[in-house]
């Protein structure tokens, strides 16, 4: 069985996921490295060049395919967004280092305003994954917003980094996971549900269902504390107005309804 992944997407962290978790299924696993887009990777899979690939949760579309099925989330979280700095560029008398009017680059699906009623003199511009990543890797931006699921020691070569914490500024849907992705006809894929963390499963379908649920660009967290209980903050961006949400409960049962109740949506 192939299974493909993308290595800009991979890190010792998530490598030792992955084993951990595979050593525990009786079949034998090829990796081979896979493309950095969803659609490409499905593609890859028609074109029998894989059997299944590994996928950052919140870079996989929120709208139902029939054709294609996450078979197991794997027991990896690491949720929050980092601002990096370039060790180079970094203004140390600021409460975040970075000079007035500098431009941040951040990914499409960020909600920056929190960060922007910190520092409203930052500018934003948006930059696709694998170009914010290369860069990164190269050392060629100044600063810059990227999930800490793709933060690498090469990066920190580079730059100082500062974790916005994900129930303050919120993240993609689903951010700080790996889902594990086929054909939905595959049967081969009941192969991997052994490994799927249901918990895990549970506040990212939360995160995600928001997404289905709202029109407009939406940030959320949610987890469930020791004691069973479930939260929810919410970061929701409509008609140029910043709404949030925190929500506490017992169950999740109607959890999102009731983030967006709390937003008048």
């Amino acid at each position: 069985m192939i299974v493909a992944i993308n290595s800009f997407y991979s890190s010792k962290k998530l490598e030792a996921t992955i084993n951990s978790s595979l050593d525990r299924l009786d079949v034998l696993i090829e990796f081979v490295e896979g493309t950095i887009h969803y659609e490409n990777a499905c593609l890859e899979i028609e074109n029998r060049q894989s059997d299944f690939f590994i996928h950052p949760l919140h870079l996989i579309p929120i709208e139902r395919n029939n054709s294609f099925k996450i078979w197991s989330i794997l027991n990896f979280r690491d949720s929050d967004n980092v601002l990096l700095i370039h060790k180079d560029f970094a203004d140390l008398n600021a409460r975040i280092p970075i000079p007035s009017q500098s431009m941040v680059y951040i990914q499409d699906h960020t909600i920056h305003e929190s960060l922007a009623e910190i520092r409203p003199d930052l500018k934003f511009r948006t930059i696709e994954i694998d170009n914010l990543l290369t860069e990164l890797e190269e050392g060629k931006i100044k600063y810059a917003v990227v999930e800490k699921m793709f933060l690498k020691e090469e990066m920190l070569n580079f730059y100082r980094h500062i974790i916005l914490n994900s129930r303050e500024f919120g993240h993609a849907l689903g951010q700080g996971t790996f889902a594990i992705v086929g054909k939905s006809d595959d049967e081969r894929g009941r192969i991997f549900r052994p490994i799927h963390d249901v918990d895990l499963a549970t506040v990212c379908n939360i995160e995600r269902k928001l997404g289905v649920l709202l029109k407009q660009k939406v940030n959320a967290h949610s987890e469930i504390d020791e004691a069973g209980n479930h939260h929810l903050w919410v970061l929701a961006k409509k008609d140029g107005n910043i709404l949030k949400a925190h929500i506490s409960q017992s169950t999740r049962f109607e959890i999102e309804q009731r983030a967006l109740s709390q937003m008048n949506i």
